[in-house]
């Protein structure tokens, strides 16, 4: 058997990482399912800059991973040597930079304006390569490397230091210099990922956003972090990777509680909800009800576009059933059922009614370009962060994807809005009063498949 192929079993996770790496944009911007990622390379300059120092970062994870098995394989399984030693060097640096090259290149071809995103990108490599110079001298320094002195009581302990630890005068073992250039990269790959999710916090806003390529390609880099380090350990014993992550998976799914409750709180208000039938029966002139399907953020867009183009045209008529009837559009309109994105349409359309005196206030086209704001990235933050956490120790905080949506749905309402931080309780009284258009929103019970509807009737 070549001697190559067991590096290939043993080195199979950072080789994976690369894959993924090099593929991810011809995948979401080339194949079936471009309609669902193409949105990740949607970017501004901030954004260059966060996918540059990601991609960098990662890929440079892959080479030190892989690195370390190629070096110290021969002693921590007993294969034969691969003539690979540590440092990498800077040749082998600059080779597994181009991993990033792809979504570089994906960046480029997406964006409208390319010379915007050059400063941003040239700063992230800038940076990242600071950072790997600045870790590696470090990692080097002989005052450094002796500092990690291991114990002997240790050594001994660990069983195998093969692969961690100096061969040679037990009173003087250290931790090979390759895991002292690891160690420093991953706590400064831990930092920039941490840095990254609490910019959340405190750069809110549209334009500093960090975006979701960027999100996925620092949770790529931890998982690659993460599982390489443990395929190195336990490869040795011959233990699967797998097997141990799908019993602690097991074991706090059934131990913790891992899923998510959405809050429930009491009703604000006493007013019963009226029936649909008698909701449609109410006030005078034509009774209009609308649906509107799912479908994302063109849903969103969509419903909100016609309904507010309709009371437009309706606004604008001198003659037909809108002058005759002096009623317009929104007026007329008694119930919405709507489901997934098209929701989210109604959601911003009715909350420009005037729940006191009924009737749509403030601009037209102000629910559209509320609903086509996207929240990908607060989706991709949520996944990324806490949801991540929750999948190793399944903490029942409030934080999620779901809360990052929400948070999102209420940043993307428009200066002078009414806030979007009702209970359905609130809006209930002025649908039955005929002030405002009673509303289901329908979803879907996951586990048993059944119709759950959230209403105001």
């Amino acid at each position: 058997m070549p001697k190559y192929v067991p590096y290939l079993y043993l080195s199979r996770v950072p080789i994976l990482t690369g894959v993924l790496l090099i593929a991810l944009a011809p995948i979401s911007l080339f194949s079936g399912v471009q309609s669902l990622f193409r949105g990740l390379f949607d970017l501004n300059p901030w954004g260059a800059f966060f996918v540059a120092l990601g991609s960098m970062l990662s890929a440079w994870t892959v080479m030190i991973t892989f690195w370390l098995v190629a070096a110290y394989a021969p002693l921590r399984f007993g294969v034969e040597p691969s003539g690979i030693k540590f440092p990498p060097g800077r040749n082998a640096a600059v080779l597994f930079s181009f991993l990033a090259v792809p979504l570089w290149i994906g960046m480029f071809y997406e964006s409208a304006n390319r010379l915007v995103l050059l400063p941003g990108l040239l700063a992230g490599v800038i940076v990242a390569v600071v950072i790997l110079i600045v870790v590696n001298n470090a990692s080097q320094n002989d005052k450094f490397k002796r500092g990690i002195n291991v114990p002997q009581a240790v050594r001994e302990r660990v069983g195998t230091g093969a692969g961690y630890v100096s061969e040679g005068n037990p009173e003087d073992s250290y931790v090979l210099k390759g895991h002292g250039l690891a160690a420093g990269m991953f706590l400064v790959s831990i930092g920039v990922y941490g840095s990254v999710g609490l910019l959340k916090f405190f750069l809110p806003g549209e334009n500093t956003a960090v975006p979701s390529l960027a999100y996925v390609l620092l949770l790529l880099m931890v998982a690659c972090w993460g599982l390489s380090g443990a395929a190195f350990f336990l490869d040795h014993y011959r233990v699967p990777l797998l097997l141990p992550l799908g019993l602690w998976w097991l074991i706090t799914s059934q131990v913790f509680p891992s899923d998510h409750y959405y809050l429930v709180e009491d009703s604000v208000s006493q007013v019963i909800p009226i029936p649909p039938a008698e909701l449609i029966q109410k006030g005078t002139g034509r009774a209009i009800v609308v649906a509107a399907q799912g479908g994302g953020i063109q849903a969103a867009g969509w419903t909100a576009r016609v309904l507010e183009g309709l009371e437009q045209k309706c606004s604008d008529a001198t003659t037909g059933a809108c002058a005759a009837d002096h009623q317009l559009f929104g007026k007329s309109i008694r119930l919405i059922s709507s489901v997934s994105g098209g929701s989210t349409g109604a959601m911003y359309f009715v909350n420009g009614y005037d729940p006191q005196n009924g009737g749509l206030t403030g601009k037209l086209g102000t629910a559209f370009e509320e609903a086509t704001k996207s929240s990908l990235d607060d989706v991709a933050w949520g996944l990324v962060y806490p949801d991540f956490f929750r999948t190793l120790v399944p903490i029942p905080w409030r934080f999620d994807r779901g809360w990052a949506l929400e948070q999102a749905w209420e940043g993307n309402r428009a200066a002078g809005r009414p806030t979007l931080k009702h209970n359905f309780s609130e809006w209930r009284g002025a649908a039955r009063d005929g002030k405002i258009p009673g509303l289901i929103f329908n979803s879907t019970i996951v586990e048993t498949g059944q119709r759950l509807l959230l209403t105001t009737v």
